[in-house]
Order: C-alpha cells, then structure tokens, then sequence
C-alpha cells in the first residue's frame, strides 16, 4: 500500500481554497465594479435629464414672456381706443390675428377670446362677436385677471369653449386708472 504525502495532500487542498478565495473575491469585484457603472450611468442619466429639463423650462420661459408680451401689446391698443365697447374692441382683436397660415403655424395658441368685467366672453377671434355671451366664470383665472390686470394667469388644462381643442386656458386683465375692461384669453393648444 502505497502511504500518500501528506504535504500533496495539504497542498491540493489550499490550492483549491485559494482557487475558491479567487474566484470570490473576483466576483465581488466584478459585483462592484457593475454597481458602480450602473451608478455612474444612473448619474449620467439625472444630469441629462436635468439638462433637457432646463432647455424645456427656458422654452416655455420664453414662449410665456412672449406670449406676455403680445397679450400685452394688443391690451394696450385696446385700452387706447377711443370707445371701450365690444363692437371697437373686436375690430382691434380682429386686427391683430395673423393674415397668413405661416404666422398662424407660428403661434401654439387660439387667438384672441375676449371676456368683460362680467366674466362673459363677447368676442372669439374665430367666431366673432358672440351673442349670447358665454359664461367663462369657471375658469381660474378669471378669479385673477380683475385683482391684478397686466398678469398671465392660467387655468388647469381643459377642453376650450369654442376651439374644442384641449388647451390650458391663459387670461390677462386689461385695466387703466383701475378701470377694469375686461380680459383677453388665450388658449394654449397641448
């Protein structure tokens, strides 16, 4: 009979526990390292994310001020006209709606509905002078644009009375001397 070495039979034995030790330790690094690379792309992908978030919110911020600014624009001729009823003002609103498809594929809104102190709307840049008048005192911003003339405000989104298209309504009050008007409404097209 043949005695076997002890020493050959040690040595396979830690071979195997050091090939065994290897191969955790070569898994937890591998473990490792995809966790960190997931976490570097999980990274990567909020600081996109926050870059596209904020080129959207300077969009929209630029839209806004420019919408702003036109409402504001033909408020001004409307508070500069020498009569303040409806059949003057409409003939202004009429006047400021864009003539061609290309400037009306520049605008994402419906232009111009016009609501009076009494929170009805009397004109519609589509459908004209409306008779009866529309009752718009549901509208959120209605509840504003008489507190604080010259201000955007805005409505949750809904379906537009005319359009029919789903909008997120936008109003601002136009007032001079503290004299209320009335408010000119936009609607957003989404």
């Amino acid at each position: 009979m043949l005695i076997k070495d002890p020493k050959q039979y040690n040595l396979a034995g830690e071979l195997f526990f050091i090939s065994l030790h290897i191969g955790i330790i070569s898994i937890a690094f591998l473990v490792l390292l995809i966790s960190y690379t997931y976490k570097q792309y999980e990274n990567n992908q909020v600081i996109n994310y926050r870059h596209e978030a904020q080129q959207i919110d300077n969009i929209l911020s630029e839209n806004i001020n420019s919408l702003s600014n036109y409402i504001k624009f033909v408020g001004k001729k409307i508070v500069t006209l020498p009569s303040k009823d409806i059949s003057h003002i409409s003939l202004a609103l009429i006047n400021k709606i864009p003539e061609n498809l290309m400037e009306d594929a520049m605008f994402s809104w419906t232009l111009f509905d016009f609501i009076d102190e009494n929170k009805k709307m009397v004109f519609n840049s589509v459908k004209g002078m409306l008779n009866p008048a529309v009752d718009m005192s549901s509208r959120e911003h209605l509840l504003y644009t008489n507190i604080t003339p010259w201000k955007l405000f805005f409505s949750p989104p809904l379906i537009g009375n005319p359009s029919n298209e789903y909008v997120v309504p936008a109003g601002m009050g136009i007032a001079v001397n503290n004299k209320f008007y009335g408010t000119l409404v936009v609607g957003i097209r989404l």
